[in-house]
């Protein structure tokens, strides 16, 4: 592994929503509360807020009407107008009461809560929310803790949730809860993202300070990303609100973020399956929380595509689990629609539906049974990892230096852990199952936490992690090399070409004179010899070279030939060292349809004010094909193909460009293409471009 120093993060992974919350909610726990009615910084609850340096002077005050905004709500609201900020000795500091929580010396459960506009012109650009503690104090936190990314989404260690319209207004919420390992990102009151947090950070750098400095900053960070926003309100409270305060409390509104909390409506708090895909197996159910609300057994009801499905009711607390019963393995190749409906004792009658399809074959991983860690000390977990996949799996690591006896430099196991002596890591040699966030930990990072399509299990092949220990020569023995096959997979009856494989995968390679990272994917019918379908090599010369991209959707045809009735899939790594990782995650089997796929992303240019420009994009999936580009995350209206151009650019048109393609089948998102349009400042003086430059020989660079 490439060593580096790193700090505690939040790692990126969805945690379903614990079924009550509301015990999580301290006694009279503290609520500092901003308003900006007075035209100062004067708080509603809790201490006044304070101006950090010249920030006073650029500030301004004034309602909605006053400061050419839309009300909120069709209200006139008292608003605080805070410029871009031009150094990091800038913005707002809240002052926080020495307090503590979660088990810890600092507050480790809190929720924070703003209503806040951003202009258009603050779009596309990274900007600080809050920040709660720099990198004087903690290593690598020169970003704020919390901020708004350049597409518009709420940020936090890298990972992006939701997208605030520019324009506009909107209430979020950022509850953290270090005691529980969680946090979520809400925006106008609905759940836009979740994260879990690694052991071991209690009083870490997402806690509160109530004990030393007492205050986190707003708006600023010590990288200096601000924007111009308009802020009505800011609420801190020590506490970890639960989904369904935050459904209550909604959007943005002209009196602010109530101090006290609102009563709390009955809301569906977990469905199963929780995604897209599900096993034809899987049982169906659904978590109700009544809230504030009480809700009668005999008013709920579930149905699939509309017929009536038996159930088992279970009520504990307010907590309503719904489990279907008596129901047959669902259909492969079949949408569904599930459908619950309740009556609470406030609002009345409840449908919620839910959409998801049981394909050919899909695997998450999570069911695996995980073991402790061996060789990986610094975080030690009980369910930590394996090499037994799930049913008809099977894992080859015979190719990895030192696990066969044939090796050169083979050491039997003598320590009695299961594993040859001088195998590297054990955890890591070959293609293993892990915890998600336990292997970002151990690992140290290194951008792995940037996999948020990654959910609990996922299947890892981590040659950097597996050489941080010793091991037999790599050259003496065929570099790294693994390998995992799938089970037989059903295909029969599927029309000749349509069969296409759909994953979430994390691929960091590297190229050296040593490592050659290379994954590939076979694919074989009915016992047939296997073809390899896909190569991703780290040569950037080569024409099969794969960029890294720690969160990708792969889509892959897998030109299934006519009368095929059974598919079997190899997943594989080689000419691997001291390289990267591959990891892979939810993998759908499926047919009819393929998802659109970007092929060739747009790319980005420089131009002067008053040139043209244009961004295209190529991709391929089922027909017809749908295009809306966007420019920093707002859709861009009638620009809906391949291509999109400007003929006079002016400074404003410079942005990030990228376009969604859609087909009913899903869709797709380019990369962002940043256009840099350059003011015109007049007559050109004097210009060079260092091209005509005689260059000689290299001379201590050896390549």
């Amino acid at each position: 592994m490439k060593k580096q120093y790193f700090f505690k993060t939040l790692v990126g992974a969805a945690l379903f929503a614990l079924l009550s919350q509301s015990s999580l909610l301290a006694q009279d726990a503290h609520v500092s509360l901003w308003n900006f009615d007075g035209g100062d910084l004067s708080a509603t609850a809790g201490s006044d807020m304070e101006y950090m340096d010249d920030t006073g002077d650029l500030v301004e005050f004034g309602t909605t009407e006053a400061l050419g905004l839309p009300a909120i709500n069709g209200e006139v609201a008292n608003v605080i107008k805070i410029p871009k900020l031009t150094t990091m000795d800038q913005g707002l500091r809240a002052p926080l009461p020495e307090d503590s929580n979660g088990d810890g010396d600092l507050v480790n459960n809190w929720t924070a809560i703003m209503d806040l506009y951003y202009p258009a012109t603050s779009s596309g650009k990274k900007r600080s929310l809050i920040d709660v503690v720099t990198a004087e104090w903690v290593a690598g936190a020169a970003d704020a803790e919390f901020y708004v990314s350049a597409s518009n989404g709420i940020g936090t260690a890298g990972l992006e949730f939701g997208s605030l319209t520019p324009d506009a207004w909107h209430r979020i919420a950022i509850v953290v809860n270090i005691e529980g390992l969680w946090g979520k990102i809400y925006i106008d009151g609905q759940e836009v993202g979740s994260v879990t947090v690694p052991e071991d950070n209690l009083d870490g750098r997402w806690s509160l300070d109530t004990a030393f400095d007492q205050m986190v900053t707003l708006f600023v960070d010590d990288n200096g990303e601000s924007e111009e926003v308009f802020v009505n309100s800011i609420q801190l409270r020590f506490e970890s609100l639960n989904s369904g305060h935050i459904l209550a409390l909604g959007g943005a509104a002209a009196a602010g973020v109530p101090e006290e909390l609102p009563p709390v409506p009955s809301f569906v708090d977990q469905w199963t399956p929780s995604g897209k895909y599900a096993k034809a197996d899987t049982v169906l159910s659904a978590v109700i929380n009544a809230g504030d609300t009480t809700i009668s057994s005999d008013s709920i009801s579930l149905t699939l595509n509309g017929e009536a499905v038996a159930t088992d009711i279970n009520s504990d607390g307010g907590i309503l689990t719904v489990t279907s019963s008596g129901l047959g393995a669902l259909a492969k190749g079949v949408k569904y629609e599930m459908a619950l409906t309740y009556t609470d004792s406030v609002a009345g009658e409840h449908t919620q539906s839910r959409k998801f399809e049981v394909p050919v074959y899909f695997e998450d991983f999570d069911g695996v049974e995980l073991g402790p860690n061996v060789d990986e000390l610094a975080v030690a977990l009980e369910e930590a990892w394996t090499r037994t996949g799930p049913e008809g799996w099977t894992v080859d690591n015979s190719g990895v230096p030192g696990v066969s006896e044939d090796h050169v430099g083979y050491i039997e196991d003598e320590d009695g852990d299961g594993h040859p002596d001088n195998d590297g890591v054990s955890e890591w040699a070959g293609w293993s199952f892990a915890d998600y966030s336990w292997w970002v930990q151990v690992a140290g990072d290194q951008s792995r936490s940037l996999f948020s399509l990654a959910k609990n299990v996922v299947a890892v092949a981590d040659p950097d992690e597996w050489d941080d220990t010793a091991h037999a020569d790599g050259a003496a023995n065929g570099w790294y090399k693994t390998f995992m096959t799938t089970p037989e997979i059903d295909v029969s009856g599927i029309v000749a070409g349509t069969l296409f494989a759909n994953f979430h995968s994390s691929w960091r390679p590297e190229f050296d004179g040593n490592y050659h990272q290379e994954g590939y994917i076979l694919a074989s019918y009915d016992g047939a010899e296997a073809v390899e379908v896909m190569t991703w090599v780290s040569d950037t010369a080569s024409a099969n070279y794969h960029d890294h991209n720690q969160n990708e959707i792969v889509i892959l045809p897998l030109n299934n030939p006519d009368g095929a009735t059974k598919l079997q899939l190899t997943f594989g790594m080689r000419e691997a060292g001291n390289d990267w990782w591959w990891a892979i995650d939810n993998l759908v089997i499926n047919a009819g349809t393929v998802p659109p796929r970007i092929v060739t992303q747009p790319t980005g240019i420089e131009i002067n004010e008053g040139e043209a420009f244009a961004v295209s994009v190529v991709a391929d999936g089922g027909e017809p094909l749908s295009y809306q580009w966007s420019k920093d995350g707002v859709a861009i209206d009638g620009a809906t193909s391949a291509e999109f151009g400007i003929g006079q650019a002016s400074v404003a048109d410079g942005g990030k460009y990228s376009v969604t393609v859609t087909n009913e089948a899903g869709e797709a998102t380019s990369a962002e293409a940043n256009i840099g349009v350059q003011a015109s400042l007049g007559i050109t003086i004097w210009s060079e471009d260092f091209e005509g430059l005689e260059l000689g020989p290299n001379t201590d660079e050896g390549l």
